[in-house]
C-alpha cells in the first residue's frame, strides 16, 4: 500500500483526510493538521503548477497596514506593510490616474453590503 504525502506544498506528513475546493470541485488529500486548519478557516488555494495546495508560508503575505502620504508633486505615496515581520514595508508612487485605476479595480470585488 502506498502512502500519499499531504497536498500542502511545505508539508511532508502522510495524508489521511480529504478537502474539497468548492469553486472547482477538486479534491485534495491532506494530513489531519491541515484538514483542521482548513476547517478553522485558514486561507488556502490550489496551486495549478504543482497540483498541490498553498497554505501558511506558501501563500503571499497578507496586508497588515497601509498609509497614504500626499506629496508636493501631483500624486500620492502608498506604503504597504504585510503581516510578516521578515518582509520590509514598501512604497509605490500613485499618480491620480493610477490611483483611480487601482480604486476602480477593487469596486467590483468588494461591493458594499446591502442596507
Amino acid at each position: 500500500m502506498s502512502m500519499t504525502t499531504c497536498a500542502v506544498l511545505s508539508c511532508s506528513e502522510i495524508a489521511s483526510e480529504e478537502i474539497e475546493n468548492e469553486k472547482s470541485g477538486s479534491e485534495f488529500l491532506v494530513c489531519p493538521d491541515h484538514k483542521a486548519a482548513v476547517e478553522n478557516g485558514h486561507p488556502w488555494w490550489p496551486d495549478r503548477d504543482t497540483n498541490g495546495i498553498r497554505m501558511g508560508r506558501d501563500l503571499p503575505p497578507g496586508l497588515a497596514k497601509w498609509t497614504v502620504l500626499e506629496t508636493e508633486a501631483p500624486g500620492l505615496i502608498l506604503t504597504i506593510e504585510t503581516d510578516r515581520p521578515d518582509v520590509e514595508p514598501f512604497q509605490i508612487y500613485l499618480s491620480k490616474d493610477s490611483y483611480e485605476h487601482l480604486a476602480g479595480a477593487f469596486r467590483p470585488v468588494f461591493k458594499p453590503a446591502a442596507q
